[in-house]
């Protein structure tokens, strides 16, 4: 809803018509987000219903759920410093993808472990 919009509403209707337009503009957001909803979830239920589909699909909300796990397995914080960026350092140079920093050193040059 633009600035443009409202003003032309305003210059076209009563004012009591304008202030029941515009405070029905939110309702209206509501039922279309919800509309919405339930049409994404009868999609849902068709895809899920298909042979494989639910099994693809749970594949991959576990293996999401485990890369995130790890990636936060690793965070850094004020006693371990920069945990998630050493490891990754060290897996590089481990399989000799880079040569710029020694292994164990993370990115400010600090030991790592």
């Amino acid at each position: 809803m633009s600035l443009s919009t409202i003003r032309e509403k305003a210059a076209k209707s009563s004012p009591k018509e304008f202030v029941i337009w515009y405070l029905r503009q939110p309702f209206v957001m509501i039922v279309w987000f919800m509309e919405t909803f339930a049409k994404n979830r009868d999609r849902m239920k068709n895809l899920m219903a298909r042979d494989g589909a639910a099994s693809v699909l749970k594949t991959l909300v576990i293996a999401t759920f485990l890369v995130w796990l790890g990636v936060f397995a690793f965070l850094a914080n004020e006693e371990s410093g920069d945990r998630l960026s050493c490891a990754v350092m060290d897996l590089l140079n481990q399989g000799g993808l880079i040569d710029e920093k020694p292994a164990g050193t993370g990115g400010s040059g600090q030991a790592c472990f």
